[in-house]
């Protein structure tokens, strides 16, 4: 099962959130970002935070950050790779 959601915060910033919670299948997702003003796009780089815990107990993962690539194109779309049991965070300035 994969759940995602996604806010636009005060500053402008977007922030998208997806959850993996299949314990043993990967989920390829490419996001598509709808509702920015005209002439709008996501920007070119963002960064992406994942969390995936170890083991049965689920306060023990570990987040790491990486940049992550839009379209940047009037398709405002991102590829995203949610490993099993897993939550990523996408952040786009």
């Amino acid at each position: 099962r994969r759940s995602s959601d996604l806010s636009k915060h005060a500053d402008g910033s977007i922030g998208i959130m997806l959850v993996n919670t299949s314990p043993t299948t990967a989920a390829a997702a490419t996001v598509t970002v709808t509702g920015l003003a005209a002439g709008t796009k996501l920007p070119c780089v963002g960064t992406e935070y994942l969390y995936t815990p170890q083991g049965t107990d689920a306060e023990d993962g570990t987040v790491t950050s990486t940049p992550i690539f839009s379209t940047n194109d009037a398709n405002n779309r991102v590829a995203v790779a949610v490993p099993a049991y897993s939550v990523v965070a996408l952040t786009f300035p």
